[in-house]
């Protein structure tokens, strides 16, 4: 159903791709860090109608990450978007970084739903 302006609402994306990291490199503790060859790929979809949030995973931690509000990524969106209902938010997460194996999981999911939500609705140059 056409909008106001006469255009059809549309579903908006962003695909980030975002690596694990390991820190604690020699004298550095864990002010150092190098990102490491695996990476999780996040879709964000933002549909036009209202609805809970959503977390989709596959790959690592599919099965044991919970996929509501709990989810770190939709708890780094809603820094960016405070009412994660006015659009319907699904996260499609592709994961390869291992979760609770000191490489960085929840920073790379942290950082994915900060930039995939602030490319969206916020100000993606800034």
């Amino acid at each position: 159903m056409p909008g106001a302006s006469g255009r059809s609402a549309r579903v908006r994306r962003i695909l980030v791709k975002v690596p694990g990291s390991t820190s604690n490199i020699g004298p550095g503790f864990d002010c150092l860090g190098l990102s490491v060859g695996l990476y999780n790929d996040v879709l964000l979809e933002a549909h036009p109608e209202p609805g809970e949030p959503v977390c989709e995973t596959e790959g690592e931690g599919a099965g044991r990450l919970p996929s509501g509000r709990e989810n770190i990524l939709l708890r780094a969106a809603s820094l960016i978007i405070p009412d994660l209902t006015r659009h319907r938010l699904v996260f499609k997460a592709h994961n390869r970084v291992p979760i609770s194996r000191g490489l960085g999981s929840s920073g790379a999911a942290a950082v994915a739903g900060l930039l995939a939500a602030n490319h969206i609705f916020g100000r993606p140059n800034s």
